[in-house]
């Protein structure tokens, strides 16, 4: 299952399952140990999709599903993001959904998603660029990459940021809803844009890196919308969050194919060019995802493998 995403109304909460699609639960139900979920099926595809993450307009009326195994129609390369109608009940809770289409990703292994905070934008990192993929920033030696690791075997060229204009691909969802593709170093990941719509972060897997982007500047000028980068201290980054009015961000570095080492490290980030690490933390085993709680200081790490949720405390001046 991959990371759960909260309904905006506060009912109900949604993850991706696999071969089985999306599935929601009630929120309260889910805290009781009772919930049984709904799935969103993606009709006759959905077993081959390979559904991993999902996130929901602010609205409550739309989810975006990550399909990592999915072949869009038409698309060379498998991957993609399905746009889903969701149907909800008097209570608010999810009871099904719609599969209007699907957005091809231009490249294999769809990574992480993110919903913009106002809810205009979808941000979707992919694994493996395809070749001929049209993306942005392939004179940068940062974001354009040839020698990238990769545990599969597979293509060692870097994966890409892909920008969707959620308006659109409600309306259409296809290629047309597209509006920025950048190549965005080895294996990116997670990805978090800052509340003022300021910077984006990416995490670069491949390279141990955390990436800035100008989101504005991705849609009018995306050959110069890098804003800087940094290393993050530890192994194979993944989840991000922003914390402290979006000064520090946090990084699980998951060291997933045991490359170099596992941690949660801290970098202040007020200053995307000359962004480093204030603070490692010691975790268990394949840290993946990272949240904040409600005070924008206490930090909630999941490790995979260890299967344990640990609580960082943090001090936010």
């Amino acid at each position: 299952m991959g990371n759960l995403d909260l309904v905006p109304n506060g009912v109900s909460v949604g993850a991706g399952i696999g071969s089985s699609g999306a599935m929601f639960w009630n929120l309260t139900s889910l805290e009781n140990c009772s919930a049984s979920g709904t799935v969103l099926s993606q009709g006759s595809i959905s077993a081959k999709e390979g559904t991993i993450e999902a996130v929901v307009t602010p609205d409550g009326k739309y989810a975006f599903v990550v399909n990592e195994a999915g072949l869009a129609s038409g698309a060379t390369f498998v991957g993609n993001v399905g746009v889903v109608q969701l149907q909800t009940d008097t209570n608010g809770n999810v009871t099904g959904g719609t599969l209007l289409g699907q957005i091809p990703t231009n490249g294999a292994a769809v990574n992480g998603i993110a919903m913009s905070p106002d809810g205009t934008r979808v941000y979707v990192t992919t694994g493996v660029a395809g070749l001929g993929s049209g993306a942005s920033g392939s004179s940068n030696p940062v974001l354009a990459e040839t020698n990238c690791f990769n545990a599969t075997g597979g293509p060692n060229r870097n994966g890409l940021l892909t920008v969707i204009n959620v308006a659109a691909a409600e309306t259409n969802p296809g290629t047309g809803a597209i509006l920025a593709k950048i190549d965005a170093g080895c294996t990116p990941t997670g990805v978090v844009e800052s509340s003022n719509a300021d910077v984006l972060w990416v995490a670069a897997r491949g390279d141990n890196r955390v990436l800035a982007f100008s989101p504005s500047t991705l849609e009018s000028n995306p050959n110069n919308a890098l804003l800087g980068y940094a290393d993050t201290g530890g192994a194979e980054p993944h989840g991000l969050v922003l914390f402290d009015n979006d000064q520090l961000l946090a990084v699980a570095n998951s060291n997933l194919f045991s490359t170099g080492q596992a941690n949660a490290t801290i970098l202040y980030v007020a200053n995307p060019a000359s962004a480093s690490v204030v603070q490692t933390v010691s975790t268990g085993s394949v840290p993946y995802e990272i949240r904040v709680g409600a005070d924008d200081a206490t930090l909630y790490l999941t490790n995979a493998d260890s299967d344990t949720l640990q609580v960082i405390t943090t001090k936010v001046n």
